[in-house]
């Protein structure tokens, strides 16, 4: 039997979508339309599936949401079909980057909001916060366990500059410069 084929966000739902999120209405900690696909990626990731009672409310930076208009309801209407799209797209194994990366050589701005690289791996980060404790309830061996820590690494790298170099400065002896390592996380992303 053939599963449920759950469509893509046409753009202007997208548009429609960061609107919203963005709006004065929503919390100023609202995650904003790249946000959301790396949170709802790193959600959809998680070895267990969540109910959106336990991952819903931190999209909204932590406030509750009112959902008396009708363009709230349509709003996470999309907000649930982007999920049930990517999870789609992540048991197809067909899953990609909705953006292209190319490095800046201000490498830098790789890390501030708005960047569409910084904005996917802040989501995936904080979706990765919320759910660390279901993968403490896998058995992994030692070297899934390394191999899982490297993934992590590489899509939340973008999150937190100061994070990224503190981590890096404690775990890694490199002679290579900052814009040689954003070069080769931004490629291992990919």
């Amino acid at each position: 039997m053939k599963g449920l084929t759950v469509k893509k966000l046409l753009a202007r739902e997208e548009k429609q979508l960061n609107d919203w999120l963005c709006s004065s209405i929503q919390s100023p900690n609202a995650f904003n339309l790249m946000e959301l696909k790396g949170y709802l990626f790193g959600i959809c990731t998680t070895p267990y599936l969540l109910q959106p009672s336990i991952w819903l409310l931190p999209i909204f930076g932590g406030e509750p949401i009112d959902l008396d208009d009708d363009a709230s309801i349509k709003n996470i209407e999309l907000i649930m079909q982007l999920y049930n799209y990517t999870n789609q797209q992540i048991l197809k194994q067909k899953i990609k980057l909705p953006f292209s990366i190319e490095v800046e050589a201000d490498v830098l701005a790789h890390f501030q909001r708005g960047n569409a690289l910084c904005d996917w791996a802040f989501g995936m980060d904080t979706a990765l916060q919320l759910t660390m404790g279901y993968w403490d309830d896998i058995d992994y061996s030692e070297e899934d366990d390394e191999f899982l820590d490297m993934c992590w690494m590489t899509l939340t790298f973008f999150a937190d500059e100061s994070r990224t170099r503190e981590n890096f400065k404690k775990e890694f002896k490199t002679k290579k410069t900052t814009a040689e390592i954003v070069e080769g996380f931004a490629a291992s992303l990919e």
